[in-house]
């Protein structure tokens, strides 16, 4: 599903982004630290 163009504001938008980031970051760590080479494809 889309949402139209300008329905959300820039600060919502950038919030949601960041915490997206963060989340991203987090789970690439925690994917390296716990995988091991033969799994990567």
């Amino acid at each position: 599903m889309h949402i139209p163009d300008g329905f959300i504001n820039v600060r919502t938008a950038a919030a949601t982004y960041a915490v997206s980031a963060a989340f991203v970051g987090y789970s690439m760590k925690k994917a390296k630290k716990t995988m091991e080479n033969k799994n990567i494809l």
